[in-house]
């Protein structure tokens, strides 16, 4: 493999890609949650502003809006880039099956 010699071992690009995927998946759940509770944030500000009869209903929605569309926008990119890590893991282990 190709790698930089350093004081402490041999660094090189797969051991870097194999950390990076470990760590998002420890750190996935912890995300969901946020961008789940975004959205309930969006959702539930919503309610308040379909329930309630007030003259500055407008900004209860704009907020809704801002909530659950960064909310969306959020849970897509991080699916995006596990299904992009998840399909990089499986092009490397099976180029190293095919060097075997």
């Amino acid at each position: 493999s190709s790698g930089i010699n350093a004081e402490y071992g041999e660094v090189s690009a797969e051991g870097i890609r194999v950390k990076t995927f470990a760590d998002l998946q420890f750190l996935l759940p912890f995300f969901m949650l946020l961008y789940l509770f975004q959205f309930y944030n969006g959702y539930t500000l919503w309610w308040l502003s379909s329930t309630t009869t007030y003259d500055e209903r407008w900004e209860v929605v704009v907020c809704a809006l801002l909530f659950i569309s960064i909310s969306a926008g959020n849970i897509f990119t991080l699916l995006r880039v596990v299904a992009l890590k998840y399909k990089i893991k499986l092009a490397d282990l099976n180029a190293e099956t095919i060097r075997r």
